[in-house]
């Protein structure tokens, strides 16, 4: 069988092609080495003279020109949106080259493509009670990765229904084993961590799960979807979830449990106490503050008077340091203020939801390049904003 593995010179791809070599398969490997190395493909290029690499890219013209010449019965891509590459950057890519390849399998008549998409992105976050992941789970698709691999599915679908050209998508757990880069999953990241003698970091409490596939049953499944799982997205797993934390623990040996830092704005002591035990800490520091801040001053003046009010405002701008912000409650008082205090000599700058993009952007930018100006504002300013130098409010 001749075959053609996009990605082929990446972790996953290099032990298909081994396993295809060992075969008898013909393989033809395409990766452009953005994220694959050649030297991933040292055993395979040892295995037998059938092996063919080609530097480029899947979305590029030469490859229909490859397709067309070396005919593949299969073609494997395995190189959409890869870990470790961020999913806005490939998504655009990933597309290109999968309707590149479903076009030269439309023109040339190939009888199967297989691609790889990650369960997680997929599938988002599966409740407990529907664990181990089935087919029939409907996709809840996570960040741009998830929104994207949905895309493909329904782009290979699509495909299939109009061209009749076949696929199978494997929806693939956690893969694991050797050559994995250290962005390119939990365990390679953890094992990068070991060698490096630190603690990774994690997010959560570490007792989130995932299903950890080793490398050469995810190899085993891809064969077997070369001729099999037509139409179909079939899970690739265990079908046991191992929280992120065990799999440290296991890797580190008994020094290896990470250190855990749970933050609270309030919590009497039996809510500590609680929290302590949810995380399985023994005797943790515990550390609590007051909202004491002798660096910050907080006063409350009642007015009964506008006109009072307004003096009291203009002499504690013209006393307070700068910058500072005035927040108001309507665009009313805002346009009002930045009249009045403007006439009092006080450098003001403006900004409510009324104004047009680039009248708020200027605005903004000038507030954020000054250390005098006084920022008069609805609740629309301040969000994402970061001046280190406000001096009051």
């Amino acid at each position: 069988m001749n075959t053609l593995v996009v990605g082929g010179a990446g972790f996953l791809g290099s032990h298909l092609t081994e396993r295809l070599l060992a075969e008898g398969h013909a393989v033809d490997v395409v990766d452009d080495l953005r994220t694959g190395s050649l030297a991933n493909l040292a055993d395979a290029r040892a295995m037998a003279a059938s092996l063919k690499i080609h530097t480029l890219d899947a979305a590029s013209a030469e490859f229909g020109e490859l397709i067309a010449l070396r005919r593949p019965d299969v073609v494997y891509h395995l190189a959409l949106l890869p870990p470790g590459e961020p999913a806005e950057r490939t998504a655009a890519s990933a597309m290109a080259s999968l309707l590149a390849v479903l076009e030269a399998a439309r023109q040339l008549g190939t009888a199967k493509v297989v691609v790889v998409i990650s369960a997680v992105s997929l599938y988002g976050d599966v409740a407990a009670k529907d664990l181990p992941v089935k087919e029939a789970q409907p996709w809840q698709p996570v960040g741009v990765r998830g929104v994207v691999s949905r895309a493909l599915l329904e782009l290979l679908a699509a495909y299939r229904e109009l061209h009749s050209v076949e696929y199978t998508a494997l929806a693939m757990g956690n893969v694991y084993g050797p050559r994995q880069r250290a962005d390119g999953g939990v365990v390679a990241t953890f094992a990068q961590a070991l060698a490096d003698k630190v603690t990774p970091m994690m997010h959560g409490d570490g007792r989130q799960t995932r299903d950890f596939v080793y490398v050469d049953d995810a190899v085993d499944a891809l064969v077997r979807a070369a001729v099999k799982g037509g139409g179909l997205v079939v899970n690739i797993g265990t079908g046991t979830g191992t929280p992120i934390r065990t799999v440290w623990e296991v890797m580190a040996g008994p020094s290896g449990r990470p250190p855990v830092l749970a933050t609270t704005a309030t919590a009497p002591p039996h809510v500590r106490a609680d929290i302590a035990h949810q995380l399985g800490l023994t005797d943790p520091t515990v550390v609590t503050t007051t909202f004491d801040r002798p660096n910050l001053h907080y006063e409350v003046i009642v007015f009964h008077d506008e006109d009072q009010k307004m003096k009291t405002l203009v002499t504690l701008l013209k006393k307070l340091p700068r910058p500072g912000i005035v927040y108001c409650a309507t665009v009313k008082k805002v346009e009002d203020l930045y009249e009045s205090l403007g006439r009092h000599g006080i450098p003001v700058a403006k900004y409510h939801g009324r104004m047009g993009k680039n009248d708020r952007d200027a605005e903004q930018e000038r507030f954020m390049a000054s250390k005098d100006v006084v920022m008069l504002a609805t609740n629309a300013f301040g969000l994402g904003v970061d001046k280190r130098d406000i001096r009051n409010v």
